[in-house]
């Protein structure tokens, strides 16, 4: 019906107009644009030609989006019917992402099943709990069978164990003299007789006089991904929603007994943290930018076929993110990156001077610095230039003696036993170099922690595995309440507590009330497991603090029931002088609480933090996560802008398909049990990379000659909107192109191999060969097993 006012709009029936075919009004047929035009849903008369009278009705033939549900759907096709024939159809469907799952048996010989993240692209499996054995990978790709791979650890008699460390024996024998001539080799010219061989397993054989922007590792010439980086690290170790419950209780208590009873009256050190105690990330000293892409990028799985004598062989290779060394002079040295770092100290005299402030041996003590009131200094310095990666000791010193030392590790990968101790202690000797990896009885508070003041200890076992938020002790007596408590977790060995500390507490005895529990906490509950025999180790430099105990025959006057059977008959007390040499007392035990971890709810969402990005292809999140059983999970949901929202596993490479512009929110997802929880260590740095779209690659000059013909292979992965091109010069910057002549498609699915040639060119007496890819983050070129050969 046509409106009232002239030159106006007529809505049509129908929404999602695409096309209008026809308008007739009887015999009338009207012309578009003369006449009418499509304006959105409507049929415009602003054009000002011929149109119908006011009032009158018209018909209109057009086309429009219709929804409709589809007649037969399939894992790759959609059928629908009643569409125009060559007319558009919009899809709108969810489909599943490729996920890596891991199938095992806990520690009661159940099977297990750990779902992996979803990912369109670099899907990992889960993080395998210590406690769970893993059996094998499951590959679901959803358009098939899943993909089952066995990587279970099968047990070996001692038989056949020992035959095979007699063959490894021999192995390496064979291993070192190869080795050796590969060594030999690598320092001899790098082309031999007009051949030119790179695996593109380091950046050794590339021109290093020749500016050049590609990038080589693991196998593979890919472009380089330049890094930046963002700490969005946590207020502290996160773990599920908590409530305290008593795990182990022995609530006798008859005898009041020192800590210290050897009088043993050596200081304890004062307590120093860091912040940030660890760094995920190292510089190299080198000047490509294949370490940095080798992080960021997505490992790769190829396949290659070769025929040799009428037999085929394949050969799979899954490269790696890590150094491939092929000989010790190849390796590149790794640096801490030079960040700020924060540094707190309690326990100093009040008003008492920093005189001496060492990192890894370095003084960066910012002069100036003295305690408060209190006895705390706050402060910050920058770690030093040309720092080697690893674990370094800050010691401080002030002008009265007093004394404290702390940890940082810097590397790229941090196991959990070494950052729980990084974290929780915080009283150390100052003779500490680097967290303890292994131990047993003796060997005093060296590295690990504590100190040889004049302990008490009490052994106890768990009946399962728990998250120990602390301990609860009865003190009796104090002596000078300015001189504090430290309570330890330790391992213990043949029943004797060893120096290993798994966890440390500090306790301020101004707070102590006489007869009441004394709640000593850790900074974060520590996961415990069950049926493994720990101990809690109590120091003081006071000789007259002292706890409540119940020994066997005494009388408890507050309970009113006789000590008739050893008070606590799973663990035993025992104290010493030095914390190396111990003396068990068979017939008594610390009063004591043993304080575990309740979760409520299971699940828990934490808004890690949000960074601004700008040009980012690729994203890396790497933090440590404990994960003590399968009850246990955690990722990462990682949203843009848009409202989309990525699931990560952490350390999972994340490579966009355009470049991005916006903030990005970052979220971690807990989940447990009442009993477990996922526990996330404060550090988190996510690592933003933009991809750079063009790359060259230089080889060394090699022999070559005059009117020689230039033959070169590469295998290549060349995505639509991605090239791979060739030239080659005379060592002389003047470059000419080597087109490519032929292409074999390799079994991989993308992969070619591909031919080029040059024929009478002229380098006398040597030559390079130059390599440059383009791409986006939408078509990421790869290349391999490079051979380039000059021929008379």
């Amino acid at each position: 019906m046509r409106g009232g006012t002239p030159n106006g709009s007529d809505a049509l029936t129908n929404t999602g107009v695409t096309a209008i075919l026809e308008v007739k009004q009887g015999a009338t047929t009207y012309a578009t644009p003369a006449d009418y035009t499509k304006a959105g849903d409507l049929v415009s008369w602003a054009a000002g030609g011929a149109e119908p009278a006011t009032g009158s009705s018209y018909t209109v033939k057009y086309r429009y989006l219709g929804i409709v549900s589809a007649t037969d759907i399939t894992a790759t096709t959609i059928t629908v019917a009643g569409g125009v024939n060559g007319g558009q159809i919009q899809v709108d469907y969810d489909f599943k992402l490729p996920r890596v799952d891991v199938l095992g048996l806990d520690s009661d010989g159940n099977s297990v099943y750990l779902k992996g993240v979803s990912s369109r692209t670099n899907a990992l499996p889960p993080t395998v709990p210590a406690d769970v054995l893993p059996l094998a990978l499951v590959e679901n790709i959803w358009t098939g069978t899943p993909n089952v791979t066995n990587i279970g650890v099968r047990a070996y008699t001692m038989a056949k164990i020992d035959r095979m460390y007699n063959s490894l024996v021999d192995a390496l024998d064979l291993i070192a003299l190869e080795r050796l001539q590969r060594d030999i080799d690598s320092r001899e010219p790098i082309s031999k007789n007009g051949v030119f061989v790179d695996p593109f397993t380091s950046d050794r054989y590339r021109d290093e006089g020749e500016p050049q922007t590609a990038a080589v590792f693991g196998g593979l010439l890919r472009l380089a991904i330049d890094p930046s980086f963002h700490s969005i690290n946590l207020a502290g170790v996160t773990l599920l929603g908590w409530t305290e419950e008593v795990a182990v209780e022995q609530a006798l208590a008859t005898r009041c007994t020192k800590i210290n009873p050897y009088q043993n009256f050596t200081p304890l050190p004062a307590s120093m943290t860091i912040n940030p105690p660890v760094d995920y990330w190292t510089e190299s000293a080198t000047e490509w930018a294949s370490d940095s892409a080798a992080a960021l990028s997505s490992p790769v799985v190829i396949t290659t076929s070769r025929s040799t004598a009428g037999r085929t062989t394949t050969t799979t290779t899954t490269t790696q993110k890590e150094t491939i060394e092929s000989s010790t002079r190849e390796e590149t040295l790794a640096y801490l990156r030079q960040i700020p770092l924060q540094f707190t100290i309690k326990g100093f005299g009040a008003g008492e001077n920093l005189t001496k402030l060492e990192f890894d041996g370095i003084d960066v003590n910012p002069g100036g610095l003295g305690a408060d009131g209190s006895g705390q200094i706050v402060s910050s310095f920058t770690i030093p230039a040309n720092v080697p990666a690893g674990s370094k000791g800050l010691v401080a010193q002030g002008a009265g003696g007093s004394k404290a030392a702390a940890i940082f590790v810097g590397q790229g990968t941090i196991d959990i036993e070494t950052l729980r101790r990084v974290v929780t202690t915080t009283v150390q000797q100052t003779s500490v170099t680097a967290p303890r990896e292994t131990g047993g009885v003796g060997g005093g508070g060296g590295g690990n922690g504590g100190s040889r003041s004049d302990p008490l200890a009490q052994t106890f076992t768990l009946t399962e595995g728990r998250h120990i938020a602390g301990v609860n002790l009865k003190v009796c007596l104090v002596g000078d309440p300015d001189s504090p408590i430290v309570l330890e977790l330790v391992e213990v060995a043949n029943g004797i507590p060893t120096v290993n500390v798994i966890a440390q507490a500090f306790y301020d005895m101004n707070d102590a009330v006489i007869g009441h529990w004394t709640e000593i906490r850790f900074p974060y509950p520590i996961w415990l497991a069950g049926g493994i025999e720990y101990a809690f180790v109590v120091k003081t430099n006071d000789g007259n603090h002292s706890i409540k105990t119940a020994k066997l025959g005494d009388f408890d006057a507050d309970l009113q029931q006789p000590v008739a059977a050893q008070p606590y008959s799973v663990g035993v007390m025992l104290s010493s002088s030095n914390a190396v040499t111990w003396t068990p007392h068979q017939d008594e035990d610390i009063c004591f609480q043993l304080i575990a971890a309740k979760f409520a709810p299971t699940t828990k969402t934490v808004n890690v933090g949000t960074f601004a990005a700008a040009d980012m292809s690729d994203l890396l999140i790497r933090a440590e996560v404990e994960l003590p059983t399968a009850a246990a999970a955690l990722h990462f949901e990682v949203e843009l802008d848009d409202g989309s929202v990525t699931l990560l596993n952490p350390g999972q490479a994340w490579e966009l398909q355009s470049f991005y512009t916006g903030n990005v929110e970052v979220r971690a997802v807990l989940s447990g049990s009442a009993k477990v929880s996922a526990v996330v260590f404060p550090v988190i740095l996510a690592i933003e990379g933009e991809l750079q779209t063009s790359g060259t690659y230089v080889t060394r000059a090699f022999d070559m000659g005059t009117g020689v013909d230039i033959l070169s292979y590469l295998k290549t992965k060349i995505p639509t909107g991605a090239t791979i091109v060739m030239h080659a010069d005379a060592a002389n910057d003047v470059w000419t192109a080597v087109p490519q002549v032929t292409q074999t498609p390799l079994q991989d699915a993308g992969w070619v191999e591909r031919k080029y040639s040059v024929i009478g060119f002229n380098a006398n007496p040597v030559g390079r060969i130059r390599i440059t890819l383009t791409g986006t983050p939408a078509a990421r070129p790869m290349a391999y097993d490079f051979r380039a050969i000059s021929a008379p």
